[in-house]
């Protein structure tokens, strides 16, 4: 065990440990106002006076005078030492350990000083917006009243480029620790700092400790990325906290939280009278915020937009939290419409009937298979039967099973028997919508190796750049590490980093997580000459391969329907013209072989 634990443990510890949460284990708690009461454990008593403040993260017994904080409660319950208790609670909230130095001092030192440095900022942002015209209209015509609009700190940053920075010099701070908070962007070529959010709605990143870690900024009019958002600095990692936390943690009942798409739903929700919804930080879900969804609400909501992009986040979302073993209810609001819309056009009322509404995350994926079907077909009605009877083999539990059994059977007039008798005969499969048993260790992604030589060649130039980002938005989904690393390139050429080694260098600085894919990507050797043209294979080659892998599936598929009693002839017609579909069109991409250049 380490003789010293680094400060930042024991501060991640105090920011994630529910107070509440942990004295509850072992001491029966009660709500009563802004406190919870219970029998204190450290003396023999009969009427309560165990207080605990959750807000405060502070427990004090009015009997015997104990109190402290969430270490100390441990410490004293369990007979541990401090650094017992941290590394008690560490193990619990999956926070790694360090040993402190004098190293671990001086990065203590930096993170207090980039608050205070996002502090300033904020502040600052917020006098902008408080005498910008357009800012203020804009805020107005979604809805934001000045209340609100103080109670999220939402700010302005002016267009100009250097307002903020002359503004925080004047307050004592250098350039260069400014860029490392993400506050100033560079220009190598003009060796100039500039402000990184220019013309810019902002929104602060609060955290429960009411420190200001970061900041996202929503573009207004013409410009792209419409949202930009704090790179990952020592005192931010978007992969682990949510936007609106700070105000949930301390207003919240923490009886249901809802997960919605961004910040202005947030706003809009809480605008309305609903305090428990929060928004991931303009990346997929992950498990450390997955851990913090069930930390901050007894039943989970998911209410993303309603369009295709939104039921895939839903169904990504839904895997993730399935790993953290949480059950969310699906959210479906009328029109396709988000939650800002649907407020403003039908208002809470019925906003709060469509959350009473919900479906389980189950249902959720049976009505989308539906949509893949013709019910008023008998053949297409009984491969919706087929393909229903696959999802509900994979759910773990037997006495879930049977009761979405009962509810299919009465919803589509068929006996649960024949459903029975169906699920038999699915095949097992390799996943299933349990998550929790998932196998850390992932298949190998064929494209892997060519997406690593894209970015290679992005790296070389601006040129190359820009014609991997669109090859790749116009013809597939770029994986998530692969679209942010590729989007921090061009942020790159258009900080003006133009030799190569500056922008490994920064690429290094802000993408740490990928350093061993970014190490990889300098080791591929390049033919520049032919670069354009070596571009435009490996992506066909990429799509290929993806038109390939869907074109399997359909023979798959056939093959299954084909061994069936009776199969379905006007399925197998629409899957086998789907397969002649996607042949030709990977004939039209050439010869290139199914390993593909450098694959």
């Amino acid at each position: 065990m380490a003789a010293i634990i680094d400060d930042l443990v024991i501060e991640q510890v105090k920011d994630q440990a529910d107070i509440v949460e942990i004295i509850g284990r072992s001491v029966d708690l009660k709500k009563q106002g802004t406190s919870y009461m219970g029998l204190c454990p450290f003396h023999h008593e009969k009427t309560p006076s165990f207080s605990v403040q959750r807000e405060k993260g502070y427990y004090h017994c009015f009997g015997c005078g104990a109190g402290g904080d969430v270490i100390s409660f441990v410490m004293e319950s369990q007979n541990m030492s401090f650094i017992e208790a941290v590394t008690y609670l560490a193990e619990d909230l999956h926070i790694p350990l360090r040993q402190g130095n004098q190293e671990a001092e001086k990065r203590k030192k930096k993170r207090d000083r980039i608050y205070q440095m996002n502090r300033e900022a904020a502040l600052y942002y917020m006098k902008i917006l408080s005498r910008h015209s357009y800012g203020l209209a804009y805020l107005e015509s979604r809805g934001i009243n000045h209340k609100t609009l103080l109670k999220f700190g939402l700010g302005f940053a002016p267009s100009g480029g250097d307002q903020l920075r002359n503004h925080l010099l004047k307050k004592g701070y250098k350039e260069e620790e400014l860029y490392e908070a993400d506050l100033l962007s560079y220009n190598e070529e003009k060796n100039h700092y500039f402000d990184r959010f220019r013309n810019r709605l902002i929104f602060p990143i609060i955290d429960t400790r009411s420190r200001v870690i970061g900041f996202g900024g929503r573009v207004l009019g013409e410009g792209l990325p419409k949202y930009l958002n704090t790179k990952e600095t020592p005192v931010f990692t978007k992969g682990t906290m949510l936007y609106g936390l700070n105000l949930l943690a301390k207003e919240s009942d923490r009886s249901k939280i809802l997960l919605v798409e961004g910040y202005m739903d947030v706003i809009a929700l809480y605008k309305s009278g609903i305090n428990y919804s929060t928004a991931s930080l303009g990346t997929a879900l992950t498990r450390d915020q997955a851990r913090l969804i069930k930390r901050y609400g007894k039943e989970v909501y998911i209410c993303y937009d309603g369009d295709q992009a939104g039921v895939r986040a839903s169904k990504r979302a839904i895997q993730v939290l399935f790993q953290e073993d949480i059950h969310p209810k699906i959210v479906q609001l009328k029109d396709g419409l988000d939650p800002d819309d649907f407020i403003k056009k039908y208002g809470v009322f019925e906003f709060e009937a469509a959350l009473k509404g919900a479906i389980t995350a189950v249902a959720f994926y049976i009505q989308e298979a539906e949509k893949n079907f013709n019910l008023s077909s008998t053949e297409s009605f009984s491969n919706f039967l087929r393909e229903i009877a696959a999802i509900l083999s994979r759910i773990q539990s037997p006495v879930e099973q049977d009761v979405y059994l009962d509810r299919v059977a009465q919803a589509y007039g068929v006996s649960k028997e024949a459903l029975r008798l169906e699920m038999g005969r699915v095949p097992p499969r390799a996943q299933s919508l349990d998550l929790k048993k998932e196998r850390e260790k992932k298949p190998r992604d064929p494209s892997n190796n060519r997406i690593l030589t894209l970015l290679a060649y992005s790296l070389e130039s601006q040129d190359f750049c820009s014609l991997v980002g669109r090859g790749l938005g116009e013809k597939l989904d770029l994986k998530d590490k692969w679209k942010e690393v590729l989007e921090g390139l061009g942020q790159l050429y258009q900080e003006g980093l133009k030799t190569r080694d500056q922008r490994i260098e920064a690429l290094l600085s802000r993408h740490p997580e990928y350093r061993q894919e970014i190490e990889k990507i300098l080791e591929i050797k390049l033919d520049l000459p032919q670069g354009e043209k070596i571009i435009q294979e490996l992506i066909d080659s990429i799509y290929r391969q993806e038109l390939e892998q869907e074109r399997d599936m359909l023979l798959g598929r056939i093959r299954h329907l084909e061994g069936l009693a009776s199969p379905s002839e006007e399925e197998r017609k629409r899957l086998k013209d789907h397969l002649i579909e996607l042949t030709e069109i990977v004939h039209k991409l050439g010869s290139v072989s199914r390993g593909g250049l450098n694959g």
